[in-house]
């Protein structure tokens, strides 16, 4: 613990004392993955304890940096660690820094991109969305698979979800049926799957330019300039089925831009529209 909260300064310190492999594997199991990169290049019993990471290691690595969470914070029965989180990792730096030479998304002509104006592409903000984002359901009716006599309502994942995914509005935390931040991290970071994690951003950085990114964080903006907790009852009533259901986007924008993001995430591009593109 000590470790993590001071790491740079008890890092140093700690790579002047004779070790053996195993403590030093348990000592970067706290650490964020570029300080443990950064002993292994320094010590070779570092390196050694490195080199041998088991699966569990990686995946708190990885889940520590896409969602910018405390190694403490993560339960490890909370990942999947059926997964190949050491290439995934890999292939998800290597997409980062495409996102990095992105332009920055923000905009001063468009409404709902003016709050990333001079914001780079990779800020930490953008990469956690675009991590939450990727938990996202296949469908909206997996959002909305709770039914009560005023209709369908948004279910017990789907809160747990909006709390990560706006994480500026947690002032509306005491609105939601979540019992702590914690927790709904806790639900979000194991439903993550690391293909569909790649798969998403390979699409947000495949094109030369930040269209993809601009209509993704302004559907993003849509929801959050008009207060998350408002999606809690969706206009289908209770025999309607949600994913066939026709969403009024001018009436229902909220819902309109959560549809969209749906899409995106699970590579419905026929179905995307591009109002917030140059």
């Amino acid at each position: 613990r000590r470790v993590h909260g001071d790491s740079s300064v008890c890092l140093r310190k700690m790579t002047n004392q004779e070790l053996p492999s195993d403590c030093w594997q348990h000592i970067m199991r706290w650490c964020p993955l570029n300080d443990a990169l950064s002993l292994a290049r320094v010590k070779k019993s570092c390196r050694d304890a490195f080199g041998s990471a088991p699966t569990e290691m990686w995946a708190r690595w990885c889940v520590q940096e896409l969602f910018q969470l405390d190694p403490n914070h993560i339960a490890l029965a909370a990942i999947n660690i059926n997964q190949n989180w050491k290439e995934g990792l890999r292939t998800h730096r290597n997409l980062i820094s495409k996102l990095h030479q992105l332009p920055s998304p923000g905009c001063q002509y468009q409404k709902y991109l003016r709050y990333l104006e001079g914001v780079p592409a990779d800020d930490p903000f953008i990469r956690t969305t675009i991590a939450t984002l990727s938990t996202i359901p296949e469908s909206i009716g997996q959002l909305y698979d709770t039914v009560t006599e005023r209709g369908h309502v948004l279910g017990s994942y789907a809160w747990c979800w909006i709390c990560v995914l706006f994480p500026r509005h947690r002032r509306w935390l005491v609105q939601f049926p979540v019992p702590s931040k914690e927790y709904a991290e806790m639900i979000v970071v194991k439903q993550f799957n690391m293909n569909r994690y790649i798969d998403f951003l390979s699409y947000l950085v495949a094109e030369p330019n930040e269209n993809r990114l601009r209509q993704t964080m302004a559907e993003w903006q849509q929801i959050a300039c008009r207060d998350p907790s408002r999606l809690q009852y969706a206009p289908f009533q209770k025999d309607e089925n949600p994913n066939t259901a026709t969403i009024d986007y001018f009436h229902h924008r909220q819902l309109g831009a959560l549809s969209q993001l749906v899409a995106v995430v699970n590579g419905h591009y026929d179905e995307l529209r591009s109002w917030a593109w140059k």
